[in-house]
Protein backbone atom coordinates (compact mmCIF):
# COMPACT_ATOMS: atom_id res chain seq x y z
CA UNK A 1 0.00 0.00 0.00
CA UNK A 2 3.37 2.35 1.09
CA UNK A 3 4.28 1.53 -2.56
CA UNK A 4 1.21 2.33 -3.98
CA UNK A 5 0.78 5.49 -2.32
CA UNK A 6 4.61 6.47 -2.94
CA UNK A 7 4.39 5.63 -6.49
CA UNK A 8 1.15 7.96 -7.31
CA UNK A 9 2.97 10.76 -5.34
CA UNK A 10 5.77 9.84 -8.09
CA UNK A 11 3.85 9.88 -11.09
CA UNK A 12 2.04 13.45 -9.61
CA UNK A 13 5.25 15.01 -8.92
CA UNK A 14 6.05 14.16 -12.68
CA UNK A 15 2.93 15.24 -13.86
CA UNK A 16 3.25 18.57 -12.12
CA UNK A 17 6.73 19.22 -13.51
CA UNK A 18 5.74 18.39 -16.77
CA UNK A 19 3.15 20.71 -16.68
CA UNK A 20 5.83 24.03 -15.39
CA UNK A 21 8.15 22.33 -18.35
CA UNK A 22 5.03 22.89 -20.53
CA UNK A 23 4.27 26.31 -19.54
CA UNK A 24 7.24 27.58 -19.52
CA UNK A 25 7.69 26.82 -23.11
CA UNK A 26 4.50 28.39 -23.82
CA UNK A 27 4.37 32.24 -23.57
CA UNK A 28 2.78 32.15 -20.19
CA UNK A 29 6.03 31.41 -18.62
CA UNK A 30 9.27 31.87 -21.02
CA UNK A 31 10.80 34.62 -19.12
CA UNK A 32 11.02 32.14 -16.15
CA UNK A 33 13.88 30.94 -16.78
CA UNK A 34 15.74 34.49 -17.38
CA UNK A 35 14.18 35.53 -14.23
CA UNK A 36 15.79 32.68 -12.55
CA UNK A 37 19.31 33.57 -14.37
CA UNK A 38 18.58 36.87 -12.91
CA UNK A 39 18.16 35.87 -9.47
CA UNK A 40 21.49 34.31 -9.28
CA UNK A 41 23.75 37.10 -11.19
CA UNK A 42 21.98 39.00 -8.16
CA UNK A 43 22.69 36.98 -5.85
CA UNK A 44 26.22 36.18 -6.91
CA UNK A 45 27.08 39.93 -7.57
CA UNK A 46 25.36 40.54 -3.97
CA UNK A 47 27.99 38.03 -2.31
CA UNK A 48 30.85 39.63 -4.01
CA UNK A 49 29.95 43.39 -3.37
CA UNK A 50 27.87 44.22 -0.49
CA UNK A 51 26.73 47.26 -2.21
CA UNK A 52 24.96 45.62 -4.99
CA UNK A 53 21.48 45.26 -4.40
CA UNK A 54 21.51 48.87 -2.35
CA UNK A 55 18.63 51.17 -2.97
CA UNK A 56 20.74 53.42 -4.28
CA UNK A 57 22.88 51.30 -6.44
CA UNK A 58 19.59 49.59 -8.23
CA UNK A 59 18.31 53.20 -8.67
CA UNK A 60 21.56 53.95 -10.91
CA UNK A 61 21.04 50.95 -12.32
CA UNK A 62 17.84 51.71 -13.51
CA UNK A 63 18.94 54.85 -15.04
CA UNK A 64 21.18 53.29 -16.90
CA UNK A 65 19.48 50.52 -18.57
CA UNK A 66 16.48 52.14 -19.44
CA UNK A 67 17.54 54.16 -22.87
CA UNK A 68 18.87 50.21 -23.62
CA UNK A 69 15.65 49.20 -22.25
CA UNK A 70 13.57 51.22 -24.90
CA UNK A 71 15.90 50.85 -27.71
CA UNK A 72 15.14 47.17 -27.03
CA UNK A 73 11.38 47.15 -26.84
CA UNK A 74 11.93 48.71 -30.37
CA UNK A 75 14.01 45.75 -31.65
CA UNK A 76 11.37 43.57 -30.25
CA UNK A 77 8.83 44.59 -32.51
CA UNK A 78 11.21 44.43 -35.81
CA UNK A 79 12.41 40.66 -34.60
CA UNK A 80 9.19 39.36 -33.76
CA UNK A 81 7.99 40.06 -37.56
CA UNK A 82 11.24 38.13 -38.69
CA UNK A 83 13.14 41.90 -39.79
CA UNK A 84 16.17 43.34 -38.14
CA UNK A 85 17.31 47.14 -37.80
CA UNK A 86 20.81 47.95 -37.46
CA UNK A 87 21.18 50.92 -37.70
CA UNK A 88 18.97 51.88 -34.52
CA UNK A 89 22.57 52.94 -32.10
CA UNK A 90 23.33 55.21 -34.72
CA UNK A 91 20.28 56.72 -35.62
CA UNK A 92 18.98 57.33 -32.02
CA UNK A 93 22.32 59.01 -32.00
CA UNK A 94 21.57 61.01 -34.42
CA UNK A 95 17.69 61.97 -33.29
CA UNK A 96 18.98 62.44 -29.64
CA UNK A 97 22.07 65.13 -31.40
CA UNK A 98 18.56 67.01 -33.47
CA UNK A 99 17.24 67.10 -30.12
CA UNK A 100 20.05 68.83 -28.78
CA UNK A 101 20.78 71.02 -31.32
CA UNK A 102 16.72 72.59 -31.34
CA UNK A 103 16.92 72.60 -28.22
CA UNK A 104 20.07 74.19 -27.05
CA UNK A 105 21.30 76.41 -30.55
CA UNK A 106 17.41 77.09 -31.65
CA UNK A 107 15.84 77.23 -28.61
CA UNK A 108 12.73 75.23 -29.63
CA UNK A 109 10.64 74.28 -26.62
CA UNK A 110 12.01 70.23 -25.32
CA UNK A 111 9.01 68.87 -25.96
CA UNK A 112 8.37 70.20 -29.51
CA UNK A 113 12.01 69.08 -29.88
CA UNK A 114 11.28 65.73 -28.86
CA UNK A 115 8.22 65.31 -31.30
CA UNK A 116 10.65 66.39 -34.01
CA UNK A 117 12.99 64.01 -33.15
CA UNK A 118 10.69 61.16 -32.97
CA UNK A 119 9.00 62.13 -36.50
CA UNK A 120 12.67 62.01 -38.15
CA UNK A 121 12.93 58.55 -36.53
CA UNK A 122 9.50 57.72 -37.66
CA UNK A 123 10.25 58.69 -41.21
CA UNK A 124 13.66 56.78 -41.78
CA UNK A 125 11.89 53.67 -40.33
CA UNK A 126 9.34 54.67 -42.75
CA UNK A 127 12.33 54.68 -45.62
CA UNK A 128 13.63 51.20 -45.08
CA UNK A 129 9.69 49.59 -45.00
CA UNK A 130 9.57 50.91 -48.62
CA UNK A 131 12.70 50.09 -49.37
CA UNK A 132 12.59 46.80 -48.29
CA UNK A 133 8.53 46.08 -49.33
CA UNK A 134 9.10 47.76 -52.78
CA UNK A 135 12.50 46.41 -53.90
CA UNK A 136 12.88 43.36 -52.05
CA UNK A 137 16.03 44.06 -50.54
CA UNK A 138 16.20 42.36 -47.24
CA UNK A 139 16.38 44.86 -44.10
CA UNK A 140 19.41 43.57 -43.13
CA UNK A 141 21.36 45.18 -45.85
CA UNK A 142 18.72 48.70 -45.71
CA UNK A 143 19.86 49.08 -42.07
CA UNK A 144 23.58 48.11 -42.56
CA UNK A 145 23.67 51.07 -44.91
CA UNK A 146 22.00 52.97 -42.85
CA UNK A 147 23.99 52.43 -39.93
CA UNK A 148 26.78 54.11 -42.43
CA UNK A 149 24.43 57.16 -43.05
CA UNK A 150 23.27 58.30 -39.90
CA UNK A 151 27.28 58.18 -38.11
CA UNK A 152 27.72 60.45 -40.97
CA UNK A 153 24.83 62.52 -40.36
CA UNK A 154 25.53 62.61 -36.53
CA UNK A 155 28.68 64.40 -37.29
CA UNK A 156 26.88 66.75 -40.19
CA UNK A 157 24.10 67.48 -37.31
CA UNK A 158 26.87 68.37 -34.21
CA UNK A 159 29.26 70.14 -36.45
CA UNK A 160 32.62 71.20 -35.89
CA UNK A 161 31.52 71.50 -32.07
CA UNK A 162 31.39 67.42 -31.77
CA UNK A 163 29.41 67.79 -28.74
CA UNK A 164 26.09 69.96 -26.88
CA UNK A 165 25.90 70.37 -23.82
CA UNK A 166 22.18 69.88 -22.59
CA UNK A 167 20.69 72.15 -20.04
CA UNK A 168 17.99 70.21 -17.65
CA UNK A 169 14.72 70.13 -19.09
CA UNK A 170 11.24 69.12 -18.85
CA UNK A 171 12.36 66.03 -21.24
CA UNK A 172 15.89 65.57 -19.68
CA UNK A 173 13.98 65.22 -16.36
CA UNK A 174 11.86 62.16 -17.24
CA UNK A 175 15.21 60.33 -16.49
CA UNK A 176 16.69 62.17 -13.60
CA UNK A 177 13.76 63.02 -11.55
CA UNK A 178 12.34 60.49 -8.80
CA UNK A 179 9.01 60.45 -7.55
CA UNK A 180 7.94 62.09 -4.44
CA UNK A 181 6.84 59.18 -1.50
CA UNK A 182 3.42 60.01 -1.54
CA UNK A 183 3.09 60.53 -5.51
CA UNK A 184 4.99 56.65 -5.71
CA UNK A 185 2.12 55.23 -3.40
CA UNK A 186 -0.67 56.76 -5.22
CA UNK A 187 0.50 55.99 -8.80
CA UNK A 188 1.16 52.35 -7.46
CA UNK A 189 -2.46 51.86 -6.08
CA UNK A 190 -3.36 53.54 -9.51
CA UNK A 191 -1.91 50.55 -11.64
CA UNK A 192 -3.39 47.84 -9.36
CA UNK A 193 -6.90 49.64 -9.65
CA UNK A 194 -6.39 49.88 -13.39
CA UNK A 195 -5.32 45.81 -13.66
CA UNK A 196 -8.43 44.66 -11.41
CA UNK A 197 -10.71 47.07 -13.54
CA UNK A 198 -9.16 45.22 -16.94
CA UNK A 199 -8.47 41.72 -15.47
CA UNK A 200 -12.69 41.98 -14.95
CA UNK A 201 -13.88 43.52 -17.73
CA UNK A 202 -11.60 40.88 -19.50
CA UNK A 203 -13.31 38.25 -17.38
CA UNK A 204 -16.98 38.81 -17.96
CA UNK A 205 -16.65 39.49 -22.00
CA UNK A 206 -15.32 35.96 -22.08
CA UNK A 207 -17.76 34.64 -19.93
CA UNK A 208 -20.58 36.53 -22.13
CA UNK A 209 -18.63 34.72 -25.32
CA UNK A 210 -19.02 31.31 -23.29
CA UNK A 211 -15.04 31.20 -23.21
CA UNK A 212 -12.97 29.97 -20.45
CA UNK A 213 -11.61 32.87 -17.71
CA UNK A 214 -10.35 33.09 -14.85
CA UNK A 215 -12.36 32.98 -11.74
CA UNK A 216 -12.81 35.86 -9.66
CA UNK A 217 -10.37 34.54 -6.83
CA UNK A 218 -7.84 33.99 -9.33
CA UNK A 219 -8.27 38.10 -10.75
CA UNK A 220 -8.04 38.94 -6.72
CA UNK A 221 -5.27 36.21 -6.13
CA UNK A 222 -2.91 38.25 -8.86
CA UNK A 223 -4.47 41.68 -7.88
CA UNK A 224 -2.62 40.81 -4.07
CA UNK A 225 0.13 39.54 -5.83
CA UNK A 226 0.74 42.74 -7.59
CA UNK A 227 0.19 45.00 -4.58
CA UNK A 228 2.51 42.95 -2.44
CA UNK A 229 5.22 43.29 -5.31
CA UNK A 230 4.46 46.92 -5.63
CA UNK A 231 4.47 47.74 -1.91
CA UNK A 232 7.89 46.13 -1.73
CA UNK A 233 9.33 48.10 -4.92
CA UNK A 234 8.05 51.16 -3.75
CA UNK A 235 8.88 50.67 -0.14
CA UNK A 236 12.63 49.61 -1.54
CA UNK A 237 13.22 52.45 -3.78
CA UNK A 238 11.81 55.39 -1.07
CA UNK A 239 14.30 54.31 1.65
CA UNK A 240 16.99 56.25 -1.23
CA UNK A 241 15.92 59.04 -3.47
CA UNK A 242 12.43 57.48 -4.35
CA UNK A 243 11.07 55.39 -7.42
CA UNK A 244 13.25 56.94 -10.42
CA UNK A 245 10.65 58.10 -13.44
CA UNK A 246 12.99 56.03 -15.78
CA UNK A 247 11.45 53.42 -14.33
CA UNK A 248 8.20 54.13 -14.68
CA UNK A 249 8.53 55.49 -18.27
CA UNK A 250 10.82 51.77 -18.93
CA UNK A 251 7.85 50.13 -17.48
CA UNK A 252 4.63 51.97 -19.49
CA UNK A 253 6.69 52.07 -22.50
CA UNK A 254 6.88 47.63 -22.01
CA UNK A 255 3.39 47.71 -21.15
CA UNK A 256 1.90 49.63 -23.81
CA UNK A 257 3.88 47.52 -26.08
CA UNK A 258 3.19 44.18 -24.87
CA UNK A 259 -0.80 45.00 -24.62
CA UNK A 260 -0.43 46.66 -28.31
CA UNK A 261 1.29 43.49 -29.61
CA UNK A 262 -0.71 40.69 -28.15
CA UNK A 263 -3.96 42.41 -27.75
CA UNK A 264 -4.75 44.45 -30.54
CA UNK A 265 -5.60 43.19 -34.37
CA UNK A 266 -2.39 44.62 -35.60
CA UNK A 267 -0.44 43.06 -32.85
CA UNK A 268 -1.73 39.58 -34.01
CA UNK A 269 -0.85 40.18 -37.53
CA UNK A 270 2.55 40.88 -36.35
CA UNK A 271 3.21 37.45 -34.84
CA UNK A 272 1.43 35.88 -38.24
CA UNK A 273 3.44 37.31 -40.43
CA UNK A 274 6.54 36.76 -37.93
CA UNK A 275 5.33 33.13 -37.85
CA UNK A 276 5.08 32.37 -41.38
CA UNK A 277 4.30 35.42 -43.73
CA UNK A 278 3.04 33.27 -46.71
CA UNK A 279 0.30 31.86 -44.38
CA UNK A 280 -0.75 35.22 -43.42
CA UNK A 281 -1.07 36.54 -47.17
CA UNK A 282 -3.16 33.76 -47.65
CA UNK A 283 -5.14 34.59 -44.45
CA UNK A 284 -6.01 37.86 -45.61
CA UNK A 285 -3.36 39.93 -43.72
CA UNK A 286 -1.46 42.37 -45.44
CA UNK A 287 2.30 41.46 -45.07
CA UNK A 288 4.13 44.47 -46.57
CA UNK A 289 1.81 47.01 -44.67
CA UNK A 290 2.57 45.36 -41.72
CA UNK A 291 6.41 45.31 -42.16
CA UNK A 292 6.41 48.92 -42.83
CA UNK A 293 4.69 49.69 -39.58
CA UNK A 294 6.98 47.32 -37.29
CA UNK A 295 10.03 49.16 -38.71
CA UNK A 296 8.27 52.64 -38.23
CA UNK A 297 7.34 51.51 -34.49
CA UNK A 298 11.22 50.47 -33.95
CA UNK A 299 12.94 53.53 -35.72
CA UNK A 300 10.57 55.87 -33.17
CA UNK A 301 11.56 53.95 -29.85
CA UNK A 302 15.27 54.05 -31.24
CA UNK A 303 14.76 57.63 -31.55
CA UNK A 304 13.29 58.72 -28.34
CA UNK A 305 16.00 56.01 -27.19
CA UNK A 306 18.81 58.36 -28.18
CA UNK A 307 16.81 61.26 -26.66
CA UNK A 308 17.17 59.22 -23.20
CA UNK A 309 20.69 58.46 -23.86
CA UNK A 310 21.29 62.53 -24.45
CA UNK A 311 19.34 62.91 -21.56
CA UNK A 312 21.05 60.75 -19.37
CA UNK A 313 24.64 61.90 -20.45
CA UNK A 314 22.91 65.72 -20.69
CA UNK A 315 24.37 65.53 -23.84
CA UNK A 316 25.20 64.65 -27.20
CA UNK A 317 28.82 63.98 -29.29
CA UNK A 318 29.85 61.89 -31.73
CA UNK A 319 29.71 58.56 -29.64
CA UNK A 320 26.66 59.07 -29.28
CA UNK A 321 24.61 55.76 -30.06
CA UNK A 322 28.17 54.17 -30.93
CA UNK A 323 30.38 51.55 -28.65
CA UNK A 324 28.44 48.46 -27.74
CA UNK A 325 24.98 50.00 -27.92
CA UNK A 326 23.70 47.58 -30.16
CA UNK A 327 24.82 44.77 -29.37
CA UNK A 328 23.30 45.25 -25.78
CA UNK A 329 20.37 45.98 -27.36
CA UNK A 330 20.08 43.33 -29.84
CA UNK A 331 21.39 40.54 -26.87
CA UNK A 332 19.01 41.88 -24.21
CA UNK A 333 16.08 41.15 -26.64
CA UNK A 334 17.43 37.72 -27.32
CA UNK A 335 18.37 36.73 -23.72
CA UNK A 336 14.76 37.61 -22.80
CA UNK A 337 13.50 35.06 -25.60
CA UNK A 338 12.52 36.73 -28.64
CA UNK A 339 13.18 34.60 -31.41
CA UNK A 340 15.43 35.63 -34.34
CA UNK A 341 13.10 33.93 -36.55
CA UNK A 342 10.42 35.66 -35.68
CA UNK A 343 6.63 34.96 -34.25
CA UNK A 344 7.36 35.01 -30.48
CA UNK A 345 8.64 37.70 -27.64
CA UNK A 346 7.53 39.83 -25.69
CA UNK A 347 8.21 43.16 -24.19
CA UNK A 348 9.20 42.24 -21.23
CA UNK A 349 11.43 39.95 -21.89
CA UNK A 350 13.71 42.91 -23.47
CA UNK A 351 13.61 44.84 -20.38
CA UNK A 352 14.28 41.66 -18.40
CA UNK A 353 17.24 40.82 -20.56
CA UNK A 354 18.65 44.46 -20.47
CA UNK A 355 18.34 43.93 -16.98
CA UNK A 356 20.68 40.75 -17.33
CA UNK A 357 23.21 42.35 -19.15
CA UNK A 358 22.99 45.79 -17.11
CA UNK A 359 23.54 44.06 -14.04
CA UNK A 360 26.49 42.27 -15.15
CA UNK A 361 27.90 45.68 -16.36
CA UNK A 362 27.09 47.09 -13.15
CA UNK A 363 28.29 44.78 -10.86
CA UNK A 364 31.60 44.49 -12.78
CA UNK A 365 32.39 48.11 -12.43
CA UNK A 366 31.71 47.46 -8.18
CA UNK A 367 34.08 44.88 -8.51
CA UNK A 368 36.22 47.21 -10.83
CA UNK A 369 37.02 44.91 -13.28
CA UNK A 370 37.83 45.70 -16.67
CA UNK A 371 35.92 46.19 -19.80
CA UNK A 372 37.27 42.73 -21.55
CA UNK A 373 35.97 40.47 -18.75
CA UNK A 374 32.29 41.98 -19.08
CA UNK A 375 32.14 41.65 -22.56
CA UNK A 376 33.55 38.16 -22.14
CA UNK A 377 30.92 37.15 -19.51
CA UNK A 378 27.86 39.09 -21.71
CA UNK A 379 29.09 37.22 -24.43
CA UNK A 380 28.83 34.03 -22.76
CA UNK A 381 25.49 34.88 -21.08
CA UNK A 382 23.90 35.60 -24.88
CA UNK A 383 25.36 32.54 -25.80
CA UNK A 384 23.84 30.34 -23.02
CA UNK A 385 20.53 32.22 -23.55
CA UNK A 386 20.60 31.28 -27.44
CA UNK A 387 21.32 27.76 -26.66
CA UNK A 388 18.76 26.91 -23.96
CA UNK A 389 16.41 28.83 -26.31
CA UNK A 390 16.91 26.60 -29.28
CA UNK A 391 16.58 23.21 -26.88
CA UNK A 392 13.28 24.44 -25.86
CA UNK A 393 12.27 24.83 -28.91
CA UNK A 394 13.09 21.49 -29.95
CA UNK A 395 11.79 20.03 -27.29
CA UNK A 396 8.53 21.37 -27.94
CA UNK A 397 8.30 19.99 -31.62
CA UNK A 398 9.32 16.84 -30.36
Amino acid sequence: MRARSALLKESGARRAMGLVLERTRSSDLSMLPVAVGLALIWVVLQMLSDHFLSAGNLSNLVIQITPYGVLGIGLFLCLVVGEIDLSVGYMGGMCGAIFAVLTVNSGVDPLVALFLALLVGAAIGAFYGLIATQFGVPTFVVTLGGMLAWQGGLIIVLGKEGTINLQPSIVTNIIWTFLPPTLAWAAAALVVLIYAVLAFRQRADRLRARLPALTAGSVVLRAVVLVVGEAVVVAFFNSARGVPTALVVLLVAATLTEAFAKKSKYGRHIFAVGGDKEAARRAGIHVDQVRVGVMILCSTFAAFAGVLFASRLLSASLSSGGGDTLLNAIAAVVIGGTAFTGGRGSAYSAVLGMLVIGSIANGMDLLSLNSAIRLMITGGVLVAAVVIDSLNRRSVRQ
